[in-house]
């Protein structure tokens, strides 16, 4: 019996060695999930330049249909489809500069920076958001359709970029940039 009792022992401390062993890599596991579910590897807003895409835009309330063309952070074009009396008629920002090319015809906008920062140019600033900028992320069923959606905070406002599919490009944006709503409903990438 005494050659049983110290075996015992053994079989006892290596029963809560495992006990403690299996509780820590628990511990760990949890931890390493917890610590890698901020969502921030969902982020997909990444944009590389230039791009071109189609959009249905909603601009405080006003629809305009436009081809979209961004080949930097301040360089925008804007092509209107819709409405009519717009068609064909190009907003622009490059180099700073903001210019509107109608019929022909480029004319300079001239108004300290206000149509850049208070117009239909605010479109650039939807994708120009970096990782520092994501807040966080969530799953909604808007309309009866499912969108993962990545939030972002800027110094122009607060972004939303809502995606249906694996794309990296999402399928709606919208914003309130400088006190303005913008959503756009890209209609190709």
């Amino acid at each position: 019996m005494n050659n049983n009792r110290p075996h015992s022992i053994i079989i006892v401390c290596g029963g809560d060695f495992l006990k403690r062993a299996f509780t820590a890599l628990c511990a760990v596991i949890l931890v390493f999930f917890v610590s890698c579910g901020d969502g921030r590897e969902t982020k997909r807003l990444d944009i590389d330049y230039p791009f071109d895409i189609h959009a249905f835009i909603k601009f405080d309330g006003r629809d305009y249909e436009a081809d979209v063309t961004l080949t930097g952070e301040n360089e925008i074009r804007i092509i209107f489809c819709a409405p009519e009396s717009l068609k064909n008629t190009v907003l622009e920002m490059k180099n700073g500069e903001s210019y509107l090319h109608v019929s022909g015809v480029t004319l300079p906008i001239n108004d300290g920076g206000y149509s850049s920062e208070n117009g239909l140019l605010l479109i650039r600033h939807l994708f120009t958001v970096s990782q520092k900028n994501y807040t966080d992320a969530s799953v909604i069923k808007h309309g009866g359709v499912k969108y993962s959606v990545e939030n972002y905070t800027t110094n122009e406002g607060k972004i939303s970029a809502y995606f249906v599919s694996g794309k990296q490009m999402p399928d709606k944006i919208s914003a309130n940039l400088h006190g303005h709503e913008i959503e756009l409903i890209i209609v190709n990438d």
